[in-house]
This record gives structure tokens, C-alpha cells and sequence, in this order.
């Protein structure tokens, strides 16, 4: 997955430097017609026509090595919560260090059945969804009055 991310890198880096490379204008010491005085002409790049192509083919190469390393992405990802649904769950553990009763709250309310006009993925369910009451008292903070 990384690698094809470092190759994406690559080639956007080409094909900036390509574009750079078509657009760039060499200065030519030239004399003009009907004058004998040299002077100096920006003439472009004789292989801007090559230049754009290769950005153009640099930039399609990012664009498939972008999205394989996404896809590759979320397939891990899913392959990981995969893995961690089958997991044995005892008992809903959490670590409770330094945290009072009442900062957090639980409610018991059920979840909220989701509605047509919310779009949800069909992996996602309510088993995640925990809902928490607001805050009875925050200990340590008062307010300020200024006057």
C-alpha cells in the first residue's frame, strides 16, 4: 500500500517536472534579418511536444497508483474491523483513570432509528452508538464574571 503511495509521489513529481520543462524557454544568441547586431530571442523547448506528453502520462500514472493505494487503504481497514468484530467482547470494559462520575453520563435511552433522508452504510450498526446525557456539574470551572 505504501509503495504504491511513494509511486504516486514519483509520478506527480515527473510530471511537474515535465510541464516544467515544456513550458521553459531557451535564450538563443541570433542575428535578425537585414541587421548585423546579434541579439537575444526566448525560443521554445524543441521537444515541448514530448515534454507534455510524458506530464500527461505521468499524471495518469498517479492517478492509478493514487487510487490503488486508496483502495488497498480501505480494504485494510476493513479487514481490521473485520477482525476486531470477532473479537470476544467481556463485558464492555472501559478504563476509567482520573474521571468522576459526573463528568460522564451515560443514557439509557435506545438509539434513534435512522431515518429515510439519513444516508447510513449498510456495515454501520446502532451497537456503536452511544449516547450521553449533558453535563450535571463541571467540577473545577466557574464562571467569570467581569463587571
Amino acid at each position: 500500500m505504501y509503495v504504491k503511495f511513494a509511486a504516486a509521489i514519483i509520478c506527480i513529481a515527473l510530471c511537474s517536472l515535465n510541464v516544467v520543462a515544456a513550458v521553459k524557454r531557451t535564450p538563443i544568441r541570433t542575428t535578425l534579418e537585414g541587421s548585423t547586431r546579434t541579439t537575444v530571442e526566448m525560443m521554445p523547448s524543441p521537444n515541448s511536444g514530448v515534454h507534455w506528453m510524458s506530464a500527461v502520462i505521468f499524471l495518469a500514472g498517479f492517478a492509478c497508483f493514487l487510487g490503488w493505494g486508496i483502495s488497498d487503504y480501505n480494504n485494510a481497514i476493513e479487514e481490521t474491523d473485520e477482525v476486531s468484530d470477532n473479537l470476544p467482547n467481556p463485558g464492555n470494559q472501559q478504563l476509567h483513570v482520573g474521571v468522576s462520575d459526573t463528568d460522564i453520563q451515560p443514557s439509557l435511552m435506545p438509539p434513534v432509528s435512522p431515518t429515510p433522508s439519513m444516508r447510513l452504510n449498510s456495515e454501520f450498526s446502532a451497537k456503536n452508538v452511544v449516547q450521553f446525557s449533558p453535563r450535571s456539574s463541571v467540577s473545577g470551572l466557574g464562571r467569570v464574571h467581569t463587571g
